[in-house]
């Protein structure tokens, strides 16, 4: 556990119980999971009555966790972490990203309704309660839902994702040495948890030559972690423009693996970096990006008189849904480069979803789900959960 995860553990909403917060777990994130005021009001604020508007959805409604990838809402289990907001706003009168504890689940048959929008469909009870502006409204009558994000399939740890991972990462922080008498390829980085996703994945794909290092270099006061091979194949292998077909996983693993080597990300903004001659670079993670449907813009800066290096530049993913969805995408290894986003304000951040449509959808199976902020993200739209009681599964 790094010491961001450590921080960030301990600033968890203490108001919650104990038992859903431990300290083992990686992603707490943020942030301040308190509820503002779920024990007192403001007046003039709505009254949530949690009794009289339980929100239930289908077992098959994606929910947001707090490691920014979807689960079905029937697979979640009590104690672990999702991603929700304020219940109610902050006295700056704007609502924030929370991360939160499942509390309690329950499962019922009711009638239900799918609410459409240009967004996808969401399928849910009547009384469900969602995000309309500023107020929470049920989906009987609400006529515009709030998207925090669209739902998308997280990546599947295959061979192809490996193999992009590694040449990512080399393509970010790789070195190739190829003298006469000795080949080798070399990655240096300072996280531990990167350098030994890249080991393990190398080791997966029959990388036999790996060998693992640390050592402290004099311009740094914290360990170095390496991996090297000398095996002529292997550093081969690992080019990082090697790859004439690349499959969408092979697109997602190389994607994570260069921004676990040269990502950044403060201030809702997630940035790749690189050099700016380093145009293979260039040309491969923006048309990688292109292929995920994930927006981004590029920016050069120009190096000026009398400094020295090399001249830099970044591609800057737009729009926190579209960062959400860069990360739920790729998996890239290091938290520590996104949890930010997961304590952003609402403003700015989430899209209107005009309702298109509203039908009946029957009597279903439906999901209760109790949080310790009093909300979640189901379908990609801000809901309030149903402050249900827990009942054995």
């Amino acid at each position: 556990m790094d010491a961001m995860t450590r921080r960030v553990l301990r600033t968890s909403r203490s108001s919650a119980h104990p038992s859903t917060f431990p300290r083992q777990r990686t992603l707490s994130a943020g942030l301040r999971t308190r509820s503002v005021g779920r024990s007192g009001t403001v007046a003039a604020r709505q009254v949530i009555d949690p009794g009289e508007n339980p929100v239930c959805t289908t077992p098959e409604t994606p929910i947001l966790l707090a490691n920014l990838t979807w689960k079905p809402a029937a697979e979640l289990n009590q104690r672990e972490w999702v991603l929700g907001f304020d219940e109610r706003p902050e006295t700056s009168f704007y609502r924030g990203y929370r991360v939160a504890a499942v509390e309690a689940l329950t499962a019922r048959r009711a009638r239900t309704i799918t609410l459409g929008t240009a967004f996808g469909e969401v399928t849910c009870t009547r009384d469900s309660l969602w995000l309309e502006k500023n107020r929470f409204r049920k989906a009987a009558r609400i006529r515009e839902l709030r998207l925090a994000t669209a739902p998308v399939r997280p990546p599947i740890f295959s061979e192809a994702y490996k193999m992009g991972y590694l040449r990512g990462a080399m393509a970010g922080d790789g070195t190739f040495s190829r003298a006469p008498t000795q080949v080798r390829a070399q990655l240096r980085v300072c996280d531990a948890s990167f350098a030994a996703r890249f080991s393990r994945f190398g080791r997966d794909l029959g990388f036999e030559g790996f060998r693992e290092f640390t050592y402290n270099a004099g311009y740094t006061l914290r360990p170095l972690y390496g991996v090297r091979t000398s095996r002529v194949r292997e550093v081969s292998l690992l080019d990082p423009y090697l790859e004439p077909n690349p499959t969408p996983e092979y697109v997602r693993g190389w994607l994570a693996g260069a921004f676990d080597a040269e990502g950044s990300g403060t201030d809702r903004k997630l940035r790749i970096f690189q050099r700016t001659s380093n145009g293979r670079f260039w040309e491969t993670a923006t048309r990688f990006l292109t292929n995920l449907g994930v927006s981004y813009s590029a920016s050069h800066r120009a190096r000026r008189d009398g400094e020295r290096g090399q001249s830099m530049g970044s591609l800057r993913l737009g729009r926190v849904a579209n960062q959400y969805r860069f990360i739920a995408m790729t998996k890239p290894v290091l938290e520590r480069k996104w949890v930010h986003l997961l304590s952003g304000k609402l403003k700015g951040a989430v899209q209107a979803a005009p309702v298109l449509s509203r039908r009946e959808s029957g009597l279903r199976t439906v999901i209760g789900i109790k949080t310790s902020t009093g909300t979640l993200i189901a379908g990609g739209f801000l809901a309030h959960d149903c402050q249900a009681v827990t009942v054995p599964r």
